[in-house]
Parts: C-alpha cells; structure tokens; sequence
C-alpha cells in the first residue's frame, strides 16, 4: 500500500469523483463529511487541510481527511481526524478500516512536526501499537469510549401522522399546540429549493439577532457549503409582511434532508419558531418521500431523544520524545489536580494532554 498526504485544495479535491464511489461502499453512505469539496468549504481558516490517499496500484483504496490548527500561522503539530460527531475521517471500504488507519497514522507519524493525533469515530479502531520511530516505541496511545454521540438523524416514516404518533405525547403535542399559535399571528411557512430564495444579507442579518449565532466566516462557510449542492433546501417561517423570522438551510441528497443551519427571531421566543419550523419541514420531506434528516450540528434535545442512537470513540496518540511533551506532561497533572478536587478539567486541558492524561 502506497500513500500520499495532500495539503493544498487543489490537489484535494481532484479526489472528489473516487471519494463519492468510496462513499457508497462505505460504513457510513450518509457522511456527506466524507467529500473532498464538502472537507474543504468546512474548513475553518485556522486549520491547514492534510488528507491522506492510500493506494494499492494505480487504485485509491482510502482517504483519511484530517487538519492541523496554526497558530500565528504555524502549525501547532496536532493532526485531528474526525469531527465533534465522530464523523467526516475515514473513508474507505466498509471493513478496510484497520489497514486504512494503521497506514494513514504511519504516513501522519512520519511527518517530523507532527507531534500528536487526535482522532474520533463512531467505531472503535484497533491501532498497531508498534507505531515507531527509529525502531524504538515513540509514542503513548490512549483509547476512550464508547460515549454516546449527540444525536442528529432522524428517521422518517411514510406519513406525517405516523411521525407524530412515533414522537411521543409531549413531543407531539407541543408540535400542534405551537403550530396552531404561530397560525393564529398569520405566520405562514414557506420553502424553496435554492439559494436565490433568501438574499445572503438577509441570512445574516437573523444571524445576528439570533440566540445562537455563528460568526460570521462560519455562516459563509456554511452558505458555501449548501452552495455546492446540487439540490440545496431553504424554508422559513413568515410574518404577516412577508419578512423572514426563522429560516433553516441546507440540502436534499437521495432520500435526505441535511439541515445546515437554522436561525431563529428571539423577540417571537414564545412561540417556539424552532420547533415550529422542523414541524413544517419535516411534514414536507416526509411528503417529498424523504427518509431521513440529518443536522448537521446535532438536533434539540426535543427531537434528539427520538433519533438514532451512536456512540464515539476517541484515540489519541502522542509522540514521546518531543519538545512538547513537557507541556502535555505538565497539563496532565493539571487535570488530575482538577479532577481530584471535583472539578471537570476543561476540554482544552483534556485535549492537549492528550495520552500523556492517561499515562
């Protein structure tokens, strides 16, 4: 198996046509993380991109897309695969994994400034643990898990009045008690298939009054996101003028809705816009047969408990003999410190440690 590590965007996203064939061989058909062009419009200006293509012959057999954070603009030597879902890393024939993996660590490890890896799933990886350096073991690897993900797909039935009965009585009635009010105040629900439908400043303007609002940077990487799409979804909830008080954007691909992003007016907090919306949306993709909705930042806690259930791993793998092993040593001990005096230590604590916080 040979391997080549790609670092800028146009030699990645040359990958896109063999990723989607990968894509639908794969564990996970749905993670749409799993696209060259999607890795990319997703990539936060602080990372630098690094995927691994593995080969055997003229043939890609995988792709394990991971990211370096800079800082100041140099690279900080941390590869992270996998994002918060355990989603968006590897990407290969479903039970290729482990020699996937193995070899993309090897390729990853060889990189003189690469220090440490981070690394999420939603299975757990079996790591040959004789990853070396010199021939002498170089490295600390600690495994975590399973914990439970947060949910985000939800699967649909073939009728609204099915989905409702599935939900619950709280669930549901919120749902109709909710509807009916947004109705009373002459709200209208209103979707459209592309990005024309809503002016990009008026996305940001309800970004920016909405509870939950990403910055700005982030909102145009998700806007590019569904720009790229060949089906992207917009719907909303209307005033009695026609302006927009609650939007969710996102796309259809086969049989599933991706909501991207919702956006919610918190003057009409009252009348749970949120809930409101996906009620709408969901009794539309449900008619439009979809199947499942997937969001993509996780759903609410309403809606969660009824998704499917998956569960995280976490690898984390550091380099022994290195300039930073003081520092992770260092921040070990201050999470066992935190940690003894019934304090959670933070995740940035947790995640710099990294194996030495197990060791």
């Amino acid at each position: 198996m040979t391997y080549r590590i790609l670092r800028t965007s146009e030699q990645i996203v040359v990958l896109t046509p063999v990723a989607r064939e990968l894509l639908k061989i794969s564990r996970d058909p749905n993670d749409i993380n799993l696209l060259p062009e999607n890795y990319l419009a997703l990539m936060e200006r602080q990372f630098t991109p690094m995927v691994v293509s593995l080969s055997e012959g003229d043939n890609v057999i995988g792709l394990v897309f991971a990211k370096e954070r800079r800082v100041a603009g140099i690279g900080n030597g941390i590869a992270k695969i996998g994002d918060f879902s355990g989603r968006g890393g590897i990407l290969c024939q479903k039970g290729r994994e482990y020699s996937v993996i193995n070899a993309a660590l090897q390729a990853i490890q060889s990189l003189p400034r690469i220090h440490a890896l981070r690394i999420r799933t939603n299975e757990e990886l079996e790591v040959d643990t004789g990853l070396s350096c010199g021939g002498n073991p170089d490295f600390l690897i600690k495994k975590s898990g399973p914990h439970r993900a947060q949910p985000d797909l939800l699967e649909l039935p073939m009728d609204y009045e099915g989905f409702l009965a599935s939900v619950g009585q709280h669930t549901r009635r919120n749902m109709r008690y909710y509807r009916r009010l947004v109705a009373a105040e002459g709200f209208r629900y209103d979707e459209a298939d592309g990005r024309n439908f809503i002016p990009a400043k008026t996305i940001h303007q309800l970004n920016r009054i909405s509870q939950y609002a990403k910055r700005p940077a982030s909102l145009d990487r998700c806007l590019e996101l569904i720009d790229r799409q060949n089906h992207p979804f917009y719907a909303m909830l209307r005033d009695r003028t026609g302006e927009p008080i609650s939007m969710l954007a996102g796309w259809i691909a086969d049989d599933m809705l991706t909501v991207a992003t919702q956006f919610n007016d918190p003057k009409y907090r009252r009348l749970s816009l949120s809930l409101v919306l996906r009620a709408y949306t969901i009794e539309s993709a449900i008619s439009r047969g979809l199947r499942l909705l997937y969001f993509y930042g996780g759903s609410s806690e309403m809606l969660g408990r009824h998704c499917l259930e998956r569960q995280i791993f976490d690898l984390n793998i550091d380099r022994k003999h290195c300039v930073y092993g003081a520092i992770k040593w260092l921040a070990s001990v201050w999470a066992r410190t935190v940690s003894l005096a019934g304090r959670k230590p933070s995740q940035s604590t947790i995640r710099l440690a990294g194996a030495y916080y197990a060791n």
